[in-house]
């Protein structure tokens, strides 16, 4: 079994080097874009013709206490309304992230909380949760969004908030959870604590 599987292997990069896999010039460059990551804010012009907006969320607290965060929209100007809207749950998205000017420049609206504190990672499951919830209805119920096109993306912790926001909210049309936490439980009540006393 290992023998065949070795073969196989050999066979494909033997046929890769024979037969090169034409590059459709339209795919992404992964280098070139991992490097646009990396640029300061200093190197990224301004954003411009998009209206910046910060929203207050509140929110009822595990402790029953009425909270407030914030979060941030970036709209196209020109964009016509209702307006698509992508939520980054979880972190924030600022003004240097290319993934940000993608979406703007298909006239999206995007929107995602501010100010993001790492003690934010220990209340996933309960205040987080609740707080980007509650912003996700706010978007949902705004004149100028498109209720029938609304999409959530969101990495590592954010990709497993996408993840539960689908489960609390039907409708949402599109979600996209790169990396979330597999199990979120047994992470934060088991591993993460026996990890911690080590």
């Amino acid at each position: 079994c290992i023998l065949i599987f070795i073969l196989l292997i050999v066979g494909l990069r033997i046929k890769n080097m024979l037969f090169p896999p034409k590059v459709d010039s339209s795919e992404l460059d992964i280098d070139k874009i991992f490097a646009q990551q990396a640029q300061s804010q200093e190197g990224l012009h301004p954003l411009e013709n998009i209206e910046q907006r910060t929203i207050d969320i509140k929110y009822i607290s595990k402790d029953n206490i009425v909270d407030t965060r914030q979060m941030r929209l970036y709209i196209p100007k020109d964009a016509e309304q209702p307006i698509p809207v992508i939520y980054i749950p979880h972190y924030e998205m600022t003004e240097d992230a290319v993934e940000l000017r993608k979406y703007l420049a298909e006239g999206w609206m995007v929107a995602s909380p501010t100010k993001f504190d790492n003690k934010y990672n220990g209340q996933l499951t309960d205040d987080d949760l609740v707080f980007n919830n509650a912003a996700l209805y706010t978007l949902r119920h705004m004149e100028e969004v498109d209720h029938q096109r609304i999409a959530l993306v969101g990495g590592s912790a954010g990709g497993c908030t996408t993840l539960m926001l689908n489960a609390l909210q039907m409708g949402i049309n599109a979600s996209i959870a790169n990396s979330p936490i597999a199990n979120v439980y047994f992470n934060f009540y088991q591993y993460f604590p026996e990890g911690n006393q080590l």
